[in-house]
């Protein structure tokens, strides 16, 4: 019995598994490439991104004021259009684009649309904002402002009033561009569409809310009383208060 016991426990050592070998370093060496090239690869997709913004900090002020219609220097407005040249040369994002137009408009405005200068100002803002817009099209603000730079530079009414619609489609209502768009759409009045004029309608009961005297009076200096006297509610404060004050 003792030897039956005996002989169990040494087949038992005997079956015993043996220590495991180290893992190879081939495994480890591949883990650690993979996280190696991850890593480049989301260092190099952020470099470029917090480069740029350090370049666009030296414009942001101008930037800030043009957008509140306050009063910016002419160094200011270089800054703003240099400084998003730059960060568009690391990071050519759509809304660096149409800011950088921002600046090249308001360069062009206080050289002259019609001089050399400010024409030049304005092919280059029409340029960037083709481009930023491709990246960026539901941009309101810069479909509005290439349909200025359109026209500004003579380019085919159809053109102008195709990017305002745009704008209109983009952004519904913003009474920071309400008198521009609804004064630059009325001017190209006879080339609206059956969906350009349904936006219109929208756009001028929208406008009469918060500017009645300045909505009425660009109506009749663009020739838009007919559309209007078709579009306004009858009552005391639509019809009847439109035509009180163009008569």
């Amino acid at each position: 019995m003792a030897e039956e016991t005996l002989q169990s426990e040494a087949n038992g050592r005997g079956k015993r598994r043996r220590p495991s070998r180290p893992r190879s370093g081939r495994g480890f060496g591949a883990e650690t490439a993979t996280t190696l090239l991850l890593a480049s690869a989301i260092l190099g997709l952020s470099v470029p991104r917090c480069v740029a913004a350090f370049h666009g900090i030296p414009g942001n002020n101008s930037l800030q004021a043009l957008y509140g219609q306050e009063a910016a220097s002419d160094e200011s407005v270089n800054y703003l259009i240099s400084s998003r040249q730059l960060a568009s040369a690391w990071l050519p994002a759509g809304s660096t684009l149409l800011e950088m137009s921002v600046g090249y408009v308001e360069a062009a405005r206080r050289a002259g649309a019609g001089t050399p200068a400010g024409k030049a100002y304005l092919a280059e803002a029409r340029k960037v904002l083709i481009k930023g817009l491709a990246s960026a099209p539901a941009d309101g603000f810069g479909w509005a402002r290439l349909a200025y730079v359109r026209q500004a530079l003579g380019e085919a009414p159809e053109d102008v009033l195709r990017d305002l619609q745009l704008s209109f489609e983009t952004t519904r209502f913003d009474r920071r561009m309400m008198m521009f768009r609804l004064d630059m759409a009325f001017a190209l009045r006879h080339l609206w569409g059956p969906e350009m004029t349904d936006l219109m309608v929208s756009q001028v009961r929208m406008a009469w809310v918060f500017d009645v005297s300045g909505v009425a009076f660009m109506s009749v200096r663009r020739g838009g009383v007919p559309f209007m006297r078709a579009t306004l509610p009858p009552g005391p404060g639509g019809l009847d208060l439109f035509e009180n004050i163009i008569r």
